[in-house]
């Protein structure tokens, strides 16, 4: 979604030109983060997933809030440096959660294995 919208600004001068990085920026770090997210809940860690899917916004309220309030920033740059923010801090998370899947699956690529029902 963010992809298309960064397109639409680009090609039609939607918008602030200096904004289209972060556009960019951010739609790949809500990518990868998306993409951790799908193998995390792939591999039922539910509680990981749960924490992430509360963390990454309550974070960027968080930073929002201190942009607004304690430094008086109250542009859209202040809603970008919380989307970085927040949106990082979740993917070094998950980052360290997908390594640890990965490094205890036994040295092998496969991803989804079939579970034994007894």
């Amino acid at each position: 979604m963010c992809s298309r919208h960064a397109f639409f600004i680009r090609f039609f001068e939607v918008g602030s030109i200096d904004h289209w990085f972060h556009l960019v920026s951010l739609s790949l770090l809500i990518i990868i983060h998306s993409f951790h997210m799908v193998i995390i809940l792939a591999k039922e860690r539910i509680k990981v997933y749960n924490f992430l899917n509360f963390f990454q916004p309550a974070l960027l309220l968080s930073v929002l809030f201190v942009m607004f309030f304690v430094f008086h920033i109250k542009t859209i740059d202040s809603y970008i440096i919380a989307l970085y923010v927040s949106f990082s801090a979740a993917i070094i998370v998950s980052i360290i959660q997908v390594a640890s899947i990965f490094k205890n699956h036994n040295n092998t690529l496969t991803l989804f294995e079939p579970k034994a029902y007894y």
